[in-house]
């Protein structure tokens, strides 16, 4: 599977998910949608002010996880 084919994927299946550590030490599971290709990448925004920007800069271990109508991940 190629990048464009992820990311139509990903646009006709929102929500995606993105799991991190909390900076308390508990997993936590957000809902993350309006990924960006550019430059041979996807990426997702998020402010500098939230708990998930924390958490990726201080934990560097994420997971992230799509699936279809069908079930297929």
């Amino acid at each position: 599977m190629n990048l464009e084919e992820i990311m139509q994927f990903l646009d006709h299946n929102p929500p995606a998910f993105l799991a991190t550590l909390g900076t308390c030490g508990n997993p936590r599971v957000r809902p993350i949608q309006s990924p960006l290709l550019f430059k041979d990448r996807i990426y997702f925004c998020t402010s500098n002010t939230k708990g998930l920007y924390k958490h990726i800069k201080n934990y560097n271990g994420i997971e992230f996880c799509s699936c279809s109508k069908e079930g297929t991940f």
